[in-house]
């Protein structure tokens, strides 16, 4: 019943390879996978996150804890948020070290990339949630409407500027599988599953960190000095998310 939404969430970020290689080269689409295999890295981490939290959110779907769903999600989203600052912090770095000069400019796609990691991790957890309602159909149709948009933002758009652009495309597509994704399981179950402005606000926060972390990506101590405030609050909501996890 989740074939239509990964084949569509694969076809979001495969369309726009595709018209790099064909409007851009060959060269720009090797540079451009790199930044791919840097910026979406975390989601090793969130889709280890998302199987250890599925039979749970299945559990309480179905004991109507809408609210227990929505202080899960808000806090993950802050975990999440912060690890993807981390690696932006450090990926001028990753980058020098890992690649030759000729990738690193590659570097601006990366940040769009990595924040999109946070609005993959929220629909995937919403769609692991809305299988307990058994209407496939109304699920999947989130994410064919994002890759529909992708397409034409692709094809339309990413040719007259930069290849660097699609990583903007993607973020932009997922955002919108989101809040589609959100509107299905309202209807599903009569309630939101998201805590909308925090989560809008922690999303928002991070994209203001991401700039930041960009302007100073020449600046190894203006980075560390951003990102030394969000270590405790890493800490501390890693033991609120755990001690959420052990009452239940």
């Amino acid at each position: 019943p989740l074939l239509p939404h990964y084949l569509s969430m694969s076809l979001i970020m495969r369309i726009g390879e595709i018209v790099i290689g064909r409007n851009f080269g060959t060269d720009a689409l090797g540079i451009y996978s790199v930044a791919v295999s840097i910026g979406m890295a975390m989601t090793v981490i969130t889709n280890g996150i998302l199987s250890a939290l599925s039979p749970w959110l299945l559990r309480k779907v179905r004991n109507k804890e809408n609210d227990k769903i929505r202080d899960i999600l808000l806090l993950i989203t802050k975990l999440i948020s912060i690890l993807c600052l981390l690696i932006l912090a450090a990926v001028p770095e990753l980058m020098k070290i890992l690649t030759t000069s000729a990738f690193y400019s590659a570097l601006p796609a990366v940040y769009p990339l990595a924040l999109s990691v946070i609005p993959i991790f929220l629909s995937n957890s919403l769609i692991s949630a809305e299988m307990y309602f058994e209407k496939s159909g109304i699920v999947a149709l989130p994410a064919i409407a994002s890759a529909i948009l992708s397409i034409l933002l692709s094809l339309f758009i990413l040719p007259k500027v930069d290849y660097r652009f699609v990583s903007v495309i993607i973020l932009i597509s997922y955002l919108l599988l989101v809040v589609l994704t959100v509107l299905v399981y309202k209807h599903l179950s009569g309630e939101l599953p998201l805590k909308t402005r925090s989560t809008l606000t922690i999303f928002g926060m991070a994209v203001i960190y991401a700039a930041l972390l960009f302007l100073f990506r020449d600046v190894l101590l203006s980075r560390v000095i951003l990102m030394i405030p969000l270590l405790p609050i890493l800490l501390i909501t890693a033991k609120q998310i755990l001690l959420i996890i052990k009452e239940q």
